[in-house]
């Protein structure tokens, strides 16, 4: 095996999933492999394809499993005793020779890496990647008959953690992913497992982590700790290591820390250090062949997840199949703002001023953050007028030469002007940035109001415009793309990464929802374009707390 050099620490953390009950569900298994399958009570519900115990009829211990709905377990399989589905006991009860129904080793293989290359490809779609888990969980399964070395032990995500804002240097051990470990036909022993950090472009980021290590149970085992990491490949040593029990499961976590950010003018080039906006994924290594080659044989790990694994009664290498779904990516950033909606003063819609909205951002402990650009969607209905729409910092209202207020669809001036259509995209932008820190301020939205008739009403919401599973973005300011459906106004701000957007060259920008900056560049400037703005300013994603609407009625 393949001496890793220190790189960066990561944890990965274990919990003994017990027998009685797996997954928490309720209900027991049947006593005899006749009995149908065991409905679970109430909401209870359980794992697809997880082991659990049960008993059978001579009195021995067999095995049930979950259904693909999560709300019942099959019949009890027993050993010995012909099932349909034979589950672990397959394992433990195989013949000499292979039965010649099943598929060969080849044939399963290509079934299961093409389905790893769908599965790549779905990216953070949840859905996708637990129908796919499910699909090569049952090739895995299916193997059994033809080499147990591989199936005994199957290592499956186990609810990786949302992508979401990192801050960096913290010097906090963060969760990056989360697994599952099953024995399938014996006792297992894991005593090494090597983590591989990447980016979006499958590069390394060592050198945007300081630490791994491994947590058991949400707890940082110390004697895992890896610190002053500098390649992709982390070999975490158990030492003893731990055990997962036969038609039992494991759970463990992957942590690390992140290193402090720095100016991107700093960094020798683009990937050599740790900048705002980085993002990257901390998975159990696979895919590279030339990293361990035991004994000599080059393709011994292909297709397997670079673990340690043995037999705890022969000491026999144990391979677990690569196929587990990849964690979602992190961001990185300095600091990031946190928003939290209040209720507006009155609800009630009667004529003369009134508030639309009202929220606090303030920023994370971390540093300051910047805001450039707010986006708000207002409803209403036709017989609703609503004009000259003013910004309140407390209960000031912002002087009218620090922010603009426009239309986003159409440009056209609302500081001054009316709101008339039912649905409209308003854009609050600063002329130069608001800074926010620590505890920040209350901001409002007002308007005069003024309708017709009864039964009218005003919805206001924040625009957020961002997937989550959409790769976050990263770059300077920019006013003059014409990113549809919004723009080119001077007073509209998108997030872009040179002055040629627009103007027919290739380039990428985002529309500027929830504009903000982590202020990490030096020097930071809210100016437009590259010549004389930051690298620094990003969009509304992973800003969860966006969620807040408001509305008056009569």
């Amino acid at each position: 095996m393949k001496t890793t050099k220190n790189l960066s620490l990561i944890v990965i953390s274990f919990i003994s999933i017990s027998s009685f009950p797996i997954g928490g569900c309720s209900g027991e298994g049947s006593t005899t492999n006749a009995t149908p399958s065991v409905e679970l009570s109430g909401n209870a519900t359980c794992v697809p394809n997880e082991p659990r115990p049960c008993v059978c009829q001579n009195g021995s211990q067999g095995t049930a499993y979950c259904a693909e709905d999560g709300k019942s377990y099959s019949s009890c399989g027993c050993p010995n005793i012909p099932t349909a589905d034979a589950g672990y006991e397959a394992s433990s009860q195989k013949d000499a020779s292979p039965d010649t129904t099943v598929e060969t080793d080849a044939e399963v293989e290509a079934s299961i890496d093409a389905k790893i290359d769908v599965l790549e490809e779905a990216g953070d779609d949840a859905e996708a990647d637990a129908n796919l888990d499910a699909d090569i969980d049952a090739d895995l399964d299916a193997t059994i008959d033809v080499n147990t070395q591989t199936d005994k032990l199957a290592v499956y995500a186990n609810g990786h953690p949302a992508p979401n804002i990192v801050i960096a240097g913290k010097d906090a051990w963060i969760p990056f992913s989360r697994y599952k470990a099953c024995a399938k036909g014996e006792d297992i022993r894991i005593k090494l497992i090597t983590a591989q950090a990447l980016n979006v472009t499958n590069q390394s980021v060592a050198q945007s982590l300081t630490d791994y290590g491994i947590a058991i149970g949400g707890t940082l085992q110390p004697s895992t700790i890896i610190s002053n990491i500098s390649d992709g490949f982390i070999d975490m040593d158990l030492g003893n290591g731990f055990l997962v029990q036969d038609k039992s499961c494991v759970a463990f976590e992957i942590w690390a820390k992140t290193a402090d950010t720095k100016p991107s003018s700093e960094c020798s080039y683009w990937n050599s250090c740790t900048y705002s906006g980085k993002a990257f994924k901390i998975r159990i290594g696979h895919s590279h062949t030339w990293y361990w080659q035991d004994a000599g044989i080059s393709d011994e790990w292909n297709n397997n997840l670079f673990i340690h694994a043995f037999s705890e009664s022969s000491s026999q290498q144990i391979y677990a199949k690569k196929g587990t779904a990849d964690p979602n990516f992190m961001t990185i950033r300095k600091s990031k703002p946190i928003i939290t909606p209040r209720a507006i003063s009155n609800t009630t819609l009667g004529s003369g001023q009134r508030e639309l909205s009202r929220f606090h951002i303030g920023s994370d402990t971390a540093g300051e953050v910047a805001i450039k650009q707010i986006l708000f969607v207002i409803q209403k209905n036709s017989n609703v007028q609503l004009h000259d729409l003013r910004f309140f910092r407390g209960n000031t209202p912002l002087p009218m030469q620090e922010y603009t207020v426009i239309n986003a669809a159409t440009g056209e001036d609302l500081y001054n002007g009316t709101v008339n259509d039912d649905f409209n995209i308003i854009a609050v932008s600063f002329t130069g940035e608001e800074t926010i820190t620590n505890s920040g301020n209350i901001y409002s939205l007002k308007a005069t109001a003024g309708y017709v008739s009864t039964n009218n009403f005003v919805t206001v919401k924040f625009f957020t415009n961002m997937p989550a599973n959409t790769t976050p973005v990263t770059g300077w300011l920019i006013n003059d793309d014409e990113y549809t459906p919004y723009g080119p106004y001077p007073q509209l701000f998108n997030v872009g990464d040179f002055t040629g957007c627009g103007q027919g060259n290739t380039c990428w920008h985002a529309l500027g929802t929830f504009v903000w900056s982590d202020i990490s560049e030096d020097p930071h400037t809210s100016e437009v374009y590259y010549s004389n703005g930051s690298r620094d300013w990003t969009t509304d994603q992973h800003i969860h707390d966006l969620t807040g609407s408001w509305t008056l009625s009569d």
